[in-house]
């Protein structure tokens, strides 16, 4: 993720809906849920939140909760889960999930047999209307 720098769309064809600060926001292509998004930590490279300082952790939470302001106000989930992983890419970043009320699997984490992807065309419009929330 360091090395990616900062694309509007990255390797996988997800898009870069946020320009933060300290941290960017994919919306993912292959999704197991509307709104599946990972915000990216772009400051000097930590692979664990233990290591940031404390003003840099800050403001990656707060673009983290912007981040999900904004998810919430567009798909309207039920709930949003926030899975900081790492043991794949060691770099800090935190998976955004919406969940939702027929959600496949309820009280669980999402399997990636869930997985669907998004059509171009609707992932850019999804992305319109994120920046749209984030601007207001």
């Amino acid at each position: 993720m360091c090395s990616d720098g900062r694309p509007d769309v990255d390797a996988n064809g997800n898009r870069r809906f946020f320009a933060g600060t300290v941290s960017d926001a994919y919306l993912q292509r292959n999704v197991p849920a509307p709104g599946y998004a990972i915000v990216v930590w772009r400051g000097p490279h930590v692979a664990d939140v233990s290591e940031m300082r404390e003003p840099d952790l800050l403001a990656y939470w707060a673009e983290v909760a912007r981040v999900a302001r904004a998810l919430t106000q567009v798909f309207e989930p039920c709930h949003l889960n926030y899975d900081l992983l790492g043991n794949q890419v060691p770099h800090v970043h935190t998976h955004i999930v919406p969940r939702y009320l027929d959600d496949p699997c309820p009280n669980t984490p999402l399997q990636p047999w869930v997985l669907q992807t998004v059509p171009d065309q609707d992932l850019d419009h999804q992305v319109q209307r994120l920046r749209s929330a984030l601007s207001s």
